[in-house]
């Protein structure tokens, strides 16, 4: 059954996956490296996609995302780094969480060391 509050989660989180992953330059392949790594996790086409990412044409006025949304949302790329060189480690092995949790925390510490800008979240 079709629920219009589930429409606009959806936008809404590709509309910050934007915000988060969106790099100056050729904007069709930014859009297009976001929506092959995320967006297509979203239950949408790539066009659907990019209609979602048109500021003010849907009203998301009322709408707020749970602070653990925004923070996994942000934290999407330092995981898939970490879970693929954990991987790399060991193909086969089985992961518990606080060891992907130590080793996202060890991309992050790596990259604030090579001056890569640190994200900081601000959530209401």
């Amino acid at each position: 059954m079709y629920d219009p509050s589930h429409l606009k989660l959806r936008i809404a989180v590709a509309q910050l996956l934007k915000t988060f992953y969106y790099e100056g330059g050729n904007s069709s392949h930014n859009y297009k490296r976001i929506y092959k790594a995320y967006g297509k996790y979203l239950g949408a086409t790539y066009d659907t996609f990019l209609n979602y990412l048109k500021e003010g044409k849907y009203d998301l006025s009322g709408l707020k995302l749970a602070p653990h949304i925004v923070a996994t949302t942000a934290l999407l790329e330092p995981i898939k780094t970490a879970c693929e060189r954990l991987y790399a480690r060991r193909p086969n092995a089985l992961w518990t969480l606080p060891e992907i949790a130590a080793k996202v925390l060890a991309v992050l510490h790596k990259e604030a060391e090579e001056g890569k800008p640190v994200r900081k979240l601000r959530i209401e």
